[in-house]
């Protein structure tokens, strides 16, 4: 069986860092008289948002934003191999903005492309719906065979996007998969490697990446945000970050994020929500016990009922998504803890 977490970050990561490879011409600055060309007339400068107002701080942001993503795609932006490249960047706003991320997202795509809005909306939409397609069933395509994992693959692929699933991910060959190659071919050595420390590992992945793609960060769909999830994803990582005891595992969670350049406001509002995290983890575990005895006393109706009463007594309010999940066959508390990310 092909280790789980190398799976996960190598195929269901266009959200990630796969989508990142797609496409993108990072390095282009697109001149005022070539987006006129590109793009309808309306498009050619930057329309001022008719979402709600926001504060100084998120409108300078937007309107940042929104120029950073014309002068990188408002030669591209009608190609649907781009637009789905923007779910990245959506998960990179909310990043900054957990609250109103969204609105936000919506605010600059409004402002730097006015005559996409429902295009780029359907194909984020359809993407999103593809990666959560990948996570639920990255376990079971872990165990087959390359052609037939393929085969489904590219199968809701043609599902969700139809044709134009060639266009997304057709270029699989090309010159961006040699980029591609080589960190997913460093991803899966680190994730075995027992000899370098935690900051020789964080250092060989951020060199690899900025090799291949530049400085993190300077573009809006290469964050530090990216970086972190995927080097919080390496079995290796984790299997160090266990051994630890809490204290020195959040110790060194804090240091990772300051040498990627979080800010201290960013790393004390993760640190808050890490340590929601493990409470809500280890509330988890002791659910999963009780859970499991129940299922070992009752069955039908009365384990139904049981299992009611206890999702009601450990989650309160969330009882109700817990129960629905379990019905759907997802176990939350039995995935992977990834320390630093869940």
């Amino acid at each position: 069986m092909k280790n789980k977490n190398i799976f996960f970050i190598a195929f269901t990561s266009i959200t990630l860092l796969a989508v990142l490879l797609y496409h993108m011409n990072v390095g282009t600055v697109v001149t005022s008289s070539s987006m006129a060309q590109s793009l309808p007339a309306e498009q050619a400068e930057p329309q001022s948002s008719s979402s709600p107002l926001f504060p100084t701080a998120q409108a300078n942001f937007i309107a940042d934003m929104a120029q950073q993503l014309i002068e990188h795609h408002a030669h591209d932006i009608h190609k649907i191999e781009v637009q789905v490249t923007l779910v990245d960047f959506r998960q990179f706003v909310i990043e900054q903005y957990p609250d109103s991320g969204a609105r936000i997202f919506e605010a600059i795509i409004e402002r730097a492309f006015p005559a996409y809005i429902s295009n780029i909306q359907q194909a984020i939409n359809k993407m999103m719906a593809y990666d959560q397609w990948m996570t639920e069933n990255y376990l079971m395509l872990s165990e087959l065979d390359d052609l037939s994992e393929n085969e489904l693959i590219w199968g809701q692929r043609y599902n969700l996007f139809g044709e134009d699933a060639k266009r997304i991910w057709g270029d699989e060959l090309d010159s961006e998969a040699a980029k591609r190659k080589a960190i997913q071919e460093l991803i899966a050595q680190l994730n075995q490697d027992a000899q370098h420390s935690l900051n020789e590992k964080l250092y060989l992945l951020t060199d690899t990446i900025q090799t291949e793609y530049g400085p993190i960060d300077s573009h809006p769909m290469v964050s530090k945000g990216l970086v972190a999830r995927l080097f919080f994803g390496l079995d290796s990582v984790q299997t160090t970050l266990s051994d630890m005891d809490a204290q020195k595992r959040a110790s060194i969670i804090q240091d990772v994020r300051s040498q990627l350049g979080f800010s201290e406001q960013d790393i004390t509002q993760l640190k808050q929500r890490d340590e929601q995290s493990e409470q809500a983890w280890q509330n988890g575990y002791r659910y999963v016990e009780q859970r499991k005895q129940l299922v070992d006393r009752f069955e039908g109706a009365a384990l139904e009922a049981q299992l009611v009463r206890l999702q009601q007594a450990f989650f309160n309010e969330s009882a109700a998504t817990i129960a629905a999940e379990e019905k759907s066959g997802f176990y939350r508390f039995e995935r992977p803890r990834l320390y630093g990310s869940n």
